[in-house]
């Protein structure tokens, strides 16, 4: 049968059984602890254990929170009241990333079955099979203006889509074979990614052509993230350091004070404030311009993996199968939690 005839076979039955579970009844159901709301899935057999939670995303009206982890599944969520919206299938193994388009439009997510899906933002409904990777992907990130997808995993390249197209754009050389953090800067001009090995690398994102190098950690990058200005790149590690980068100057130009363990997650909350979250269950946020600890978040009871930021709240995600939902607009900082239990397939890494 012919390659091509094959593809288009595999993307309507994936179409098909997406659509049928995110119309299927939900076995869920929700309660308060009078601090904070869990919603609890029903086990499907006995041997059923809650999905860690490695990625989540906001949709950009703030409205939808998809969150996706060891289970193969992508939720998304009501996030004004954590119920339950739909649950997307067509992935066949653990689902490391995703991230919404700026416009609302798409939702990408991938992961170890090295496949790149594209979902109707708003209705859960698959649009597009983009890739299928030599490698499991481990992180996704949309450019602001909504036109390239970036994505990186377990091969030493930097891979840029043209969503116009589905082609690609640019295949960029990395420093090394174990990438996990990728980010546009604001305007979408450069690009900079890093891994396993501590070195972040950036490139012209028109050209492709490579703008600099520089030694950044001594273990794996986690996470990476631009200031809102564009001066500084921020990024954390498993050598517990976060640190800022001036990508211009190609030097450091801070270091925050180790932190205890190793640090997984990173967000840009605001012009003066970031939060970093890592393997001690703590959830840390920081003003950036005087280089000093504001809060320390506890309640998660793993290790944090995912956070993201939007209109005074915070997000967080953990391998204790919760998900958070803080408020940081004002002085007192308030939790929500929404907890998964359904089947898992296997740890996290």
């Amino acid at each position: 049968m012919p390659t091509d005839l094959l593809r288009r076979l595999r993307l309507a039955l994936m179409l098909a059984t997406a659509i049928l579970v995110a119309s299927a009844p939900l076995l869920a159901k929700m309660r308060s602890d009078g601090n904070s709301q869990i919603i609890e899935f029903q086990p499907t057999s006995k041997e059923a254990t809650p999905p860690v939670i490695t990625t989540l995303a906001v949709h950009p009206s703030g409205n939808l929170l998809a969150t996706a982890g060891d289970d193969h599944h992508v939720r998304i969520w009501n996030a004004a009241d954590g119920t339950l919206r739909l649950t997307l299938t067509g992935h066949s193994d653990w689902v490391r990333t995703l991230d919404y388009s700026n416009d609302g439009r798409l939702l990408a997510t991938a992961g170890n079955d090295r496949r790149i899906i594209l979902w109707d933002g708003q209705t859960g409904q698959l649009q597009q099979v983009l890739a299928d990777h030599p490698q499991a992907v481990s992180k996704l990130e949309f450019s602001h203006d909504g036109r390239l997808l970036a994505a990186v995993g377990f091969e030493p390249k930097l891979r840029i889509y043209d969503l116009a197209t589905g082609q690609l754009k640019h295949t960029l050389g990395c420093p090394c074979t174990d990438m996990r953090a990728v980010a546009f800067s604001p305007d979408d001009n450069t690009i900079v990614a890093g891994g396993r090995n501590g070195r972040l690398r950036w490139w012209n994102v028109n050209s492709g052509r490579e703008l600099g190098s520089l030694p950044a950690h001594e273990q794996r990058i986690r996470q990476l993230d631009f200031s809102r200005d564009g001066r500084l790149v921020f990024t954390c590690s498993e050598d517990r350091y976060i640190a800022a980068w001036d990508l211009a100057a190609e030097q450091e130009a801070f270091r925050l004070p180790r932190c205890e363990a190793k640090q997984f997650a990173l967000t840009v909350i605001d012009d003066e404030r970031i939060a970093t979250a890592g393997s001690d269950n703590v959830i840390r946020i920081w003003n950036f311009a005087e280089q000093r600890e504001l809060h320390a978040l506890r309640g998660h009871t793993g290790t944090i993996h995912a956070l993201t930021a939007i209109n005074g709240s915070l997000i967080s995600g953990s391998y204790d199968t919760t998900v958070r939902l803080w408020n940081i607009g004002g002085p007192i900082i308030h939790q929500r939690e929404a907890r998964v239990t359904a089947p898992a397939h296997g740890g996290a890494q």
